[in-house]
């Protein structure tokens, strides 16, 4: 029995992510048009460093035509250590469609060269009808 419970521990400990890296919209408002005419989004990303030694992040978007990521790369993540920060997406207004777009934010950590993707949306302003 004893033998059955450590097999089961190594197992899930060997297939958690050494580097955890969530990615999520922050919703007080939608979007913002900034004084350069940029439309604005933004998002928190909390990473959790689970090896014993110092780790690098790189952020990365697909899908999202023109976007700029506000966030100094890479990322340094110490060992055992838990980060939030907040970032800010934006685009040129002729570069999406209105409305939402989808788009993949990816992740990749080194050492380990671990990836992560998440599915985001990136909002921008509607028409007003007349």
């Amino acid at each position: 029995l004893l033998l059955f419970y450590a097999s089961g521990v190594f197992v899930v400990l060997s297939m958690r992510d050494n580097v955890l890296v969530r990615v999520s919209p922050v919703r007080t408002a939608l979007y913002r048009i900034g004084a350069d005419g940029q439309i604005y989004n933004k998002f928190r990303l909390t990473m959790a460093n689970r090896q014993s030694k110092e780790s690098d992040l790189t952020i990365r978007l697909e899908h999202l035509p023109g976007a700029i990521i506000d966030l100094q790369q890479p990322i340094k993540l110490a060992a055992g250590k838990e980060t939030q920060l907040e970032f800010e997406i934006h685009v040129p207004p002729s570069s999406l469609p209105q409305g939402i777009n989808h788009f993949e934010v990816i992740s990749r950590a080194m050492p380990g060269d671990e990836t992560a993707t998440a599915k985001m949306t990136f909002i921008t302003p509607m028409e007003k009808k007349q």
